[in-house]
């Protein structure tokens, strides 16, 4: 009850400042901070004991990324989708600074950073291939329907161009590399009505003609992967970014920074 209660408040900020029609910077780290922790609390990384820390975003002139890694847990919605009931998802991610992820000018066009967190796999999907669903699932289900896209308009092909086995990452060693190249949906769009992601995301004001709203874009991207059997977890670092340059300062100044800690033995 307790929980159904603070997602109605949550809902209800989120109403009002859409009937505003106009989404400060400040509001939007406000009322995201406290969605994001009833996430967590929800979350698999605080179910089995596991702590990841991801960096915010940099702190430039350009203000390239959000400030904080926001956490959604998809739960068992994920298995539904994927048809495999058993299997659970938790998102940890970020974007580009405010509406930068809406202008297909930007080389933060459509961009995101964070982890996968996938608990419960069966044994017969492979590495790669739970990154991929989980990364398909993300995009499509939790951006692309939450911005109006309809589900057989979208597009989401994974291509895999390079893999590096036994990588270091966050500290930790037994990690598979792999970039891929993802043809896929970009976000520019008209917006035709108010939409809750608006609310993280800001709003897309930037020029785009109709014919080409979601017009398909080339991504790269790049997962570090790693199998924490002892928890039945799987750990994925991802970025999604349309430019090479971005992709390797993200991996390199931000997510490579990242940490995860066994609180629980």
């Amino acid at each position: 009850m307790k929980k159904k209660l603070i997602a109605r408040m949550v809902t209800f900020a989120l109403v009002l400042i859409a009937a505003a029609h106009f989404i400060p910077y400040a509001a939007s780290l406000g009322v995201m901070q406290v969605y994001s922790s009833i996430h967590e609390k929800q979350g698999l990384p605080e179910k089995h004991g596991l702590e990841i820390k991801i960096p915010g975003g940099l702190t430039t002139a350009e203000k390239d990324w959000y400030p904080r890694v926001l956490t959604y847990h998809a739960g068992k919605d994920f298995g539904r989708w994927a048809g495999a009931p058993g299997m659970e998802l938790t998102v940890l991610y970020n974007f580009p600074a405010f509406g930068r992820v809406f202008d297909p000018r930007s080389p933060y066009y459509s961009s995101f950073y964070g982890a996968y967190v996938v608990y419960g796999a069966d044994g017969e999907q492979t590495m790669e291939e739970l990154a991929s669903m989980a990364a398909e699932y993300d995009y499509k289900e939790l951006v692309l329907a939450d911005l109006g896209l309809a589900e057989e308009d979208m597009a989401f092909d994974w291509k895999i161009t390079g893999q590096e086995p036994d990588a270091e990452y966050a500290g930790i060693r037994g990690w598979t590399r792999t970039d891929a190249v993802v043809t896929t949906n970009g976000m520019a769009h008209r917006p035709d009505k108010f939409r809750r992601s608006y609310i993280q995301y800001g709003l897309p004001n930037y020029d785009v003609d109709e014919s080409r709203q979601f017009q398909q874009v080339q991504l790269l991207g790049r997962v570090y992967g790693r199998a924490f059997e002892e928890y039945r977890c799987h750990i994925f670092f991802y970025i999604l970014a349309k430019d090479e340059r971005v992709m390797e300062q993200c991996d390199r100044e931000i997510l490579g920074r990242s940490s995860v800690y066994k609180c629980k033995e």
